[in-house]
């Protein structure tokens, strides 16, 4: 496909099978550029619009998959004629849109996938998610269940069913579906994460802190594994390491171009970064640091134990 595109340019399947060949070898940044190829022949070309959501997704850059999804939707209004794709530009806008926090336009795109899909395990999964966002743990445990009855190495399904474990201080069972998921998938990011916490919650500190390096040694930009195991180090006492992680966690969120204060992992290592200050006994930097989060978040009121030293 390389040798098509060299002798013509224009040749945008050919693009599109490149980018997608890159997406399967975990290749963002190279699927990225084939996808952009691509568009530049035919801005109306899905396949490539596809890569680009979810590649907007891995980058945390989710208002740009809602706007890839919402055209791959626009460019397909024959449910039958597309459904594959819509169901993957569904599948893309509601994780999205989960993870901006916007919960009703997900459940919505959810739920379109459900009426255009029905019977899908792709939407037991998603939805499954979305039960997990309500808090309704026992329902999103039972659906994930469900998939991996039919698809036991479902890595989602196994996070998801996790997750929904761990919310109920099930941590043995949660603990195992994370390190199912992780022999499914050893790229799988998420489940480290939630290993890791899952063994902090034991009392497995050692543990916690292995899980959560890992993650960062497979994908150096994790964000969540470097505010985890900021956080972890603050706990064990180990300052200057958790204020790395802080920074690193802060300069990632940046360079995303996510409005900052929109990213969870941003606002609490700041939280965190004020903490460790407060208890290495430098209450100016902790007051500092307090004052620029709640000037950001008035709400975050959490921060004013910081604003003033220990009597």
């Amino acid at each position: 496909f390389q040798d098509i595109v060299e002798r013509r340019p224009d040749a945008v399947s050919a693009w599109d099978t490149i980018a997608r060949i890159r997406w399967r070898q975990k290749d963002l940044a190279g699927a990225e550029e084939a996808a952009q190829k691509a568009q530049g022949v035919d801005p109306n070309d899905v396949a490539s619009l596809l890569v680009l959501a979810e590649a907007s997704l891995e980058r945390s850059s989710y208002e740009q998959a809602v706007g890839y999804a919402d055209k791959v939707l626009e460019l397909t209004q024959d449910r039958d004629q597309h459904r594959d794709q819509r169901s993957h530009a569904l599948e893309a806008k509601g994780r999205a849109l989960l993870l901006l926090g916007h919960r009703p336009e997900a459940e919505e795109a959810f739920r379109t996938m459900q009426e255009e899909n029905p019977g899908s395990s792709r939407v037991r999964r998603r939805w499954a998610w979305v039960l997990v966002s309500r808090g309704d743990f026992v329902a999103a445990e039972h659906l994930a269940g469900e998939t991996l009855e039919t698809e036991p190495c479902d890595v989602d399904a196994l996070t998801v069913r996790g997750i929904a474990r761990f919310a109920q201080n099930r941590y043995d069972p949660s603990i195992q579906d994370f390190r199912a998921a992780i022999g499914c998938d050893p790229d799988s990011i998420n489940a480290y994460v939630w290993l890791g916490q899952s063994q902090e919650r034991i009392g497995n500190v050692n543990g916690a802190e292995k899980w959560f390096r890992q993650a960062i040694a497979r994908k150096p930009d994790a964000y969540s594994a470097r505010f985890w195991l900021g956080k972890l180090l603050v706990g064990r006492g180990r300052f200057p390491e958790a204020l790395a992680e802080f920074d690193a966690v802060q300069k990632i969120v940046r360079e995303s171009g996510r409005p900052l204060m929109d990213v969870p992992e941003y606002r609490q290592s700041m939280f965190e970064r004020a903490r460790a200050y407060s208890l290495m006994d430098r209450p100016d930097e902790a007051i500092r640091v307090s004052l620029e989060l709640v000037e950001a978040l008035p709400e975050s009121t959490a921060c004013l134990l910081y604003t003033s030293p220990s009597p």
